[in-house]
């Protein structure tokens, strides 16, 4: 030991009352003559330093010592009872080598009270650990034992942890993740057992996307009711306390509410919506359907089911022409087996009233190219024929949704969409509508999935009978049904007696609705449409009034 004293401070062995029993020596090393404790030297050269712990010469830095820091609103006493020092440094600094770099040094202590590991910043938050990272746990940890009785508040960082503690008188438990938000998962997970056992633990990270985000990731860890959440009215507590603020601090701890896991809400949470009265939707072009779904709604999924060659493409087509031309609504057409001119050209056919596919017959360029103009930026179309993956698409319908406002999606088909997803056929189905569901409700809007039907399964009544003479058809004829029935709000089947010899059952199409998850007591409900040949469009079926019903042309 140097025979030159320099101070006199309380050994951390003994604990002495007189806080005078440690004498330090001018090379940092020092010894409690009431309880033999030897301080090694060369952990700090400062006359002013008060260390108080055994540390690893080699590995800590020197330099050392307490003072106010103005610039953080932090006192002495403070940075003293956190054993947060200033210094200078020589080394590196996140692979910057500085010379005699004034910097800040968070010393790491053990449950012993031994320094493990030093955090050493300067100014331009460039930090280096000194020690043995492993052991750092949560800064100021060692000063605050597990307490049943009070909270504990967990910080992002040690400055955060010295304002909050300057700020209640270093009364009130206080720890900091030791790396940021980026690592506070893994640091609070480390120490799960220690903050368990609080009463309970207040999340007090900074106020930016990072810090939120991180307090909802930690959330996880704790069992339910242990941890709420503090939201500062700057970005951290240091700030609030640099701004005159320091009064609110306490404020925003003893505030902090309870935080549940993401998406868990009370019926009070949810007060703006629940208050909301139910509307009918969007009415379709047939008040039976309207009647049956309550109309078309947003974030629903339906699907619309047929064998080939029933109708269901015409069904959709008048679907699409109400919302556009009566709603003023934009739809966005995804389909797989029509060239993207065709579907274009069939919504002018209908709304012409001309069979514009049908060669030799009615043609005139000039009208065609008035109509199309009137769905100009109101219809879109993805011009891909054949299959498509549905991560390709979705993101063409959430451009859509949200800088076309288009609020219906129609995809046809479901089959085709599902062909071009990994694994087989009934995961892929499994997969698109559970995706599909989930972006229903994501961008607000109404998706129309058309299905086909699988050929091989004959049940219920008509089982007997082929699709071609109007097998009607049930949920268990959908491919991917199980699916299907799970995650769509609306099912509908469509049959239609194409083989018939009588014309005018050929134009009748039955319409059953298989689900309706809103209105479950119209799951059976059935009701007809009729097909006119000379407008190409399917109206509202009554036996005494068919051509009352008939809309006239739009030219």
């Amino acid at each position: 030991m140097s025979s030159k004293v320099v101070n006199r401070v309380q050994c951390p062995q003994c604990q002495d009352t007189g806080n005078d029993n440690l004498v330090m020596y001018a090379d940092g090393g020092g010894k409690c003559f009431a309880c033999d404790y030897v301080k090694p030297k060369d952990f700090t050269t400062e006359p002013t330093v008060q260390n108080q712990v055994h540390a690893k010469p080699t590995a800590l830095s020197a330099n050392g010592y307490f003072k106010d820091i103005d610039n953080r609103g932090i006192s002495k006493r403070t940075c003293e009872y956190f054993m947060y020092q200033c210094g200078k440094f020589t080394g590196y600094l996140q692979n910057e080598y500085v010379k005699d770099e004034p910097v800040h040094i968070a010393n790491y202590l053990d449950e012993y009270g031994s320094i493990v590991a030093q955090k050493i910043r300067n100014k331009d938050k460039k930090f280096t650990i000194r020690g043995d990272a492993s052991k750092m746990g949560l800064y100021g940890q060692w000063k605050y034992p597990p307490n049943p009785n009070v909270f504990v508040t967990v910080v992002e960082g040690e400055i955060d942890a010295l304002t909050v503690a300057e700020i209640q008188g270093i009364r009130f438990p206080v720890v900091s993740v030791p790396s940021g938000a980026q690592s506070a998962r893994k640091s609070i997970e480390e120490n799960l057992e220690y903050l368990q056992g609080f009463k309970h633990v207040v999340l007090a990270f900074d106020s930016d996307d990072a810090g939120i985000n991180a307090a909802k990731d930690c959330v996880e860890l704790f069992e339910p009711g242990k941890v709420k959440l503090a939201r500062w009215h700057e970005k951290d507590p240091n700030e609030m306390l640099l701004k005159g603020k320091a009064s609110e601090i306490t404020q925003c701890l003893f505030n902090a509410v309870e935080i549940r896991p993401d998406k868990i809400c009370t019926a009070t949470d949810l007060l703006d919506r629940i208050t909301q009265r139910p509307e009918i939707g969007v009415a379709w072009p047939w008040q039976d359907l309207t009647e049956c779904t309550l109309g078309m709604r947003e974030q629903q999924l339906i699907v619309v089911g047929a064998a080939p060659g029933v109708g269901k493409t015409s069904m959709v087509k008048d679907i699409v022409l109400n919302m556009v031309l009566h709603k003023e609504q934009k739809v966005g057409i995804f389909s797989f087996e029509q060239d993207a001119a065709d579907t274009i050209r069939q919504l002018i056919g209908g709304m012409i009233g001309k069979p514009l596919h049908i060669p030799g017959k009615w043609w005139d360029e000039n009208v065609i190219t008035k109509m199309a103009q009137k769905l100009d930026r109101k219809v879109f179309v993805y011009d891909n024929w054949g299959g498509a993956k549905l991560e390709d698409i979705t993101p063409k319908m959430r451009y859509l949704a949200k800088a076309s406002g288009v609020k219906l999606f129609v995809i046809d088909h479901l089959t085709a969409l599902a062909a071009k997803m990994d694994g087989d056929e009934r995961r892929g189905i499994e997969k698109a509508m559970e995706m599909l569901a989930s972006l229903s409700r994501e961008l607000r809007c109404s998706i129309v999935l058309v299905s086909h039907l699988a050929r091989d399964k004959k049940v219920g009544a008509d089982k007997d009978s082929s699709w071609g003479s109007g097998r009607r058809p049930v949920l268990e004829n959908f491919k991917g049904s199980g699916a299907i029935e799970a995650w769509a709000d609306v099912v509908l089947g469509l049959s239609r007696n194409a083989d018939s010899e009588d014309h005018i059952e050929k134009q009748i199409l039955k319409v059953e609705c298989l689900k309706a998850r809103l209105n479950g007591t119209k799951r059976g409900y059935s009701f007809k449409l009729k097909y006119n040949d000379a407008e190409g469009r399917y109206e509202d079926f009554r036996s005494d009034k068919c051509q009352e019903n008939s809309t006239t042309n739009i030219v």
